[in-house]
């Protein structure tokens, strides 16, 4: 596994921990858990799905404002008189 591949690994998982902890967050604080639908397991799927989704729509949205350079070749004689 490369090191950019570790790394957008552990991204994920840092991120469908944090909608994980989020979700059930809320439904603990509502006082509604014996009422949790859906089950934690299909949570944290979903979860997972989200944050799969996220990065890689980050991604593409990152690469599309990303500043765009263009390429100029200059000589040393086009900056000194």
């Amino acid at each position: 596994m490369s090191t950019a591949s570790a790394a957008g690994n552990e991204a994920i998982r840092v991120m469908t921990e944090q909608l994980y902890i989020e979700l059930v967050g809320r439904t603990v604080k509502t006082g509604k858990i014996e009422e949790m639908n859906p089950s934690p397991q299909d949570l944290l799927k979903l979860c997972y799905e989200l944050a799969m989704e996220f990065q890689s729509g980050y991604g593409k949205v990152e690469a599309d404002a990303a500043p765009k350079k263009k390429k100029y070749e200059f000589q040393m004689s086009d900056v000194t008189k």
